[in-house]
C-alpha cells in the first residue's frame, strides 16, 4: 500500500489517508498521538445509514473514556470494515462527538473527515508516514522503496 499525504498536508497541514468503503472513499486523519481509532459521530452516522453492512455495534461494556479535541469523552465502540489500497480491515472504534474542529478541517479538504486511525493501527499494519516524500506506506512497501533506492 502507498499513498500520498500531499493534498492535506497542503490544505489541512495534517496527513490524512483515504480509507474505501464498499468503493467510497473516506478522509481519516493520521493521528500518532491518538492510541485508539475513532469515527466521528456524523461519519458513523452516515456510514450507518449508507453503508449499514461496514459496521457492526460492540456490546456497551466495550466503552471507555477518552480524552481528545474538546475534552473528555465516553466512546461507545463499533467495529468498521474498510479497505486500505487493495487490503481489507476490520478493526474497533471508537465514536467521538461531532466538533467544530473537523467541521472546519472538512471545509478545508473539500470533503468530510470521518473518523481517526490512531497509532495502535499504524503500528499493527506496519504503516510508515515519510514527510519528505509525502507518503505514506505499508513496511512492505516502504523497504522496497529504500533498497531500489540504495541499488541506484
Amino acid at each position: 500500500m502507498k499513498q500520498s499525504i500531499a493534498y492535506g498536508m497542503e490544505k489541512a497541514k495534517a496527513p490524512f489517508i483515504i480509507l474505501s468503503c464498499e468503493g467510497h472513499d473516506f478522509y481519516f486523519l493520521i493521528d500518532t498521538g491518538s492510541t485508539d481509532n475513532h469515527l466521528i459521530a456524523y461519519g458513523y452516522e452516515y456510514l450507518k445509514k449508507y453503508f449499514p453492512n461496514s459496521l457492526s455495534d460492540m456490546q456497551k461494556d466495550t466503552s471507555y473514556s477518552t480524552a481528545g479535541v474538546g475534552g473528555e469523552f465516553e466512546c461507545v465502540t463499533c467495529e468498521f470494515s474498510f479497505d486500505l489500497g487493495t487490503e481489507r480491515h476490520k478493526d474497533v472504534f471508537g465514536i467521538l462527538p461531532s466538533s467544530e474542529v473537523f467541521f472546519r478541517i472538512s471545509q478545508l479538504l473539500d470533503s468530510p473527515v470521518c473518523g481517526i486511525l490512531g497509532n495502535k493501527f499504524l503500528a499493527e499494519h506496519g504503516i510508515v508516514i515519510d514527510y519528505g516524500s509525502q507518503m505514506i506506506y505499508t513496511k512492505r512497501n516502504y523497504n522496497t522503496k529504500k533498497k531500489a533506492a540504495t541499488l541506484q
